[in-house]
């Protein structure tokens, strides 16, 4: 309403890049395009762009109006560009801050972490750092910190079992032939075995199973613990 009653006392072209202007922004609002709040924005960038004629006359006129319909929609891509950059910073900091959360408390605990990775997909940049390899992927979707010794193995002397699942899997009793091996159980085994090629020779001690379960827990709670910190700060921010 002020920037309205702002262009109302102003004389020449302005008025009428206003008007066009503020027609688009509500246009591209109700295509999804910009924010509500965006309309505003638009119309007063497409007004700090706009050099009033020297002459005005209905040609002047036109082709102010012209003018800002295009400038307008102009500025809508950008805004939209830059919303969806927004977002897409925004996601990838919350991920790194999450995954930070579990790389801190493990290196803190003697845990050998390989890997810290933002995405997933192929990788677009890595450096490594000591033993830690750090590094951004395509897809900006979530993320990672590998561990090693994430599963512990296989007990030594242990009755066969077809899993660790509980009712998803049945147990071979001593003695009995074993079943058929379900699908949970072929996935635990591959995991299992992709943890265990993790552990170099002489680092046993630094997987992530010989852990306490206290200490466990602080790892893995580590990541939502930073989501909830961010949102205060967010929070803290806004209000």
């Amino acid at each position: 309403v002020a920037l309205a009653k702002e262009v109302g006392r102003s004389r020449g072209t302005f008025p009428a890049v206003y008007n066009a202007a503020n027609e688009e922004a509500v246009e591209a609002f109700h295509a999804g395009r910009i924010p509500f709040l965006g309309i505003v924005d638009t119309i007063r960038r497409v007004l700090d762009a706009h050099e009033a004629p020297v002459q005005l006359n209905l040609d002047s006129l036109a082709e102010a109006e012209r003018w800002a319909r295009e400038r307008a929609q102009v500025q809508d891509v950008l805004l939209y560009i830059l919303g969806i950059l927004i977002i897409v910073i925004g996601l990838a900091v919350s991920i790194g801050l999450h995954e930070i959360g579990h790389l801190l408390p493990a290196k803190l605990f003697g845990v050998k972490v390989t890997q810290y990775m933002i995405g997933f997909g192929r990788t677009l940049f890595s450096r490594r750092k000591g033993e830690t390899e750090y590094g951004v992927k395509a897809i900006p979707l979530g993320g990672y910190v590998a561990m090693t010794g994430m599963y512990p193995p296989d007990k030594p002397g242990e009755a066969p079992r077809s899993s660790t699942t509980g009712f998803l899997n049945s147990v071979a009793t001593e003695g009995s032939p074993a079943p058929a091996r379900g699908r949970i159980a072929a996935i635990v085994d591959e995991a299992r075995e992709a943890s265990a090629d993790t552990i170099a020779e002489g680092e046993d001690h630094r997987a992530f199973y010989r852990l306490p379960v206290w200490k466990k827990i602080v790892i893995m709670l580590g990541g939502p613990f930073m989501n909830l910190v961010l949102a205060f700060v967010f929070f803290a921010i806004l209000v």
